[in-house]
């Protein structure tokens, strides 16, 4: 969980264990995740930690990004709504 680390090995943990992950697998077998409910008790909570991930798919097109942040468990789970 992200929140386990130091805010300043965000960048390596990207570079080392993301980016890896995005080229092996690819959109359509990876996706978001957090620590749910214990990321509720850090400071960036649930929202901080979205947003790093998001932060970090910038460089990819939308679909990409979709399907990482929703699409893929939505495909594996069903519609939430």
């Amino acid at each position: 969980a992200l929140f386990r680390l130091q805010a300043s090995s965000y960048d390596k943990i990207k570079a080392e264990r993301l980016e890896p992950l995005l080229e092996s697998f690819g959109p359509d077998r990876l996706m978001f995740g957090s620590d749910f409910p214990f990321v509720m008790e850090q400071e960036e909570q649930y929202q901080g930690t979205v947003q790093i991930v998001q932060d970090w798919l910038k460089t990819r097109d939308a679909t990409f990004c979709s399907k990482v942040m929703s699409g893929t468990a939505e495909k594996l789970f069903g519609s939430w709504t």
